[in-house]
């Protein structure tokens, strides 16, 4: 079972949020996570002791989508508020909201099929300052008439800016987005990464 411990919920009780699965110890494995403020919105941020589980800008209820997240990998997770856990990952979102980093490197534990991992992986490739066209990524994967299952990769990502999701855009113009904001969030990110796109 895995249980989110807000700082209300250290003082006495726990929030269940169930999930079931492997265990990496006797009382499952230790996530960390907490809320980040930035110029773009609040962003969740989760990590696993492997690396960053999830990165994303719906912070309105996290108990809920810790809880889906353990129970899609299938794991048991205690997990528990923590910003000091997470400073690595939280400068390095505060270097790349300042301009002063392209590419983010820290460890991740990214939680998905195999086919989602194959897109993840192309999508964290795209440099900063350039956007691959779905197509782009079907033909990369060598799976011809894919790009709805691409789409589909791209908007599970749960790993937003640490894979670059919002690089990926349709062959006729901006294409959707599935984080908080939509298609004006990817809009602003490309905006500010230096990318035009022809209207």
């Amino acid at each position: 079972m895995a249980r989110v411990a807000s700082r209300r919920a250290r003082r006495g009780a726990r929030v269940s949020i169930g999930a079931s699965g492997t265990v990496a110890t006797a009382h499952g494995e230790a996530w960390r996570w907490c809320v980040h403020d930035t110029w773009l919105g609040p962003l969740l941020l989760c990590a696993s002791a492997r690396g960053l589980v999830h990165a994303g800008l719906r912070v309105d209820d996290p108990s809920a989508l810790l809880s889906n997240l353990a129970r899609r990998a299938g794991r048991e997770a205690s997990c528990v508020e923590s910003r000091a856990d997470l400073a690595p990952a939280l400068l390095q979102l505060d270097e790349y909201f300042a301009g002063r980093r392209m590419v983010f490197d820290h460890p991740l534990d990214a939680i998905g099929g195999a086919f989602d991992q194959r897109v993840w992986e192309l999508e964290r490739r795209i440099p900063l300052g350039s956007t691959r066209t779905y197509g782009d990524l079907v033909r990369e994967i060598g799976l011809p008439g894919a790009a709805r299952a691409v789409g589909g990769a791209t908007g599970r990502n749960p790993l937003r800016l640490f894979v670059p999701c919002h690089r990926v855009v349709s062959s006729t113009g901006l294409g959707g987005f599935s984080a908080q904001g939509g298609a004006a969030t990817k809009a602003r990110l490309l905006s500010f990464e230096g990318v035009l796109l022809a209207t």
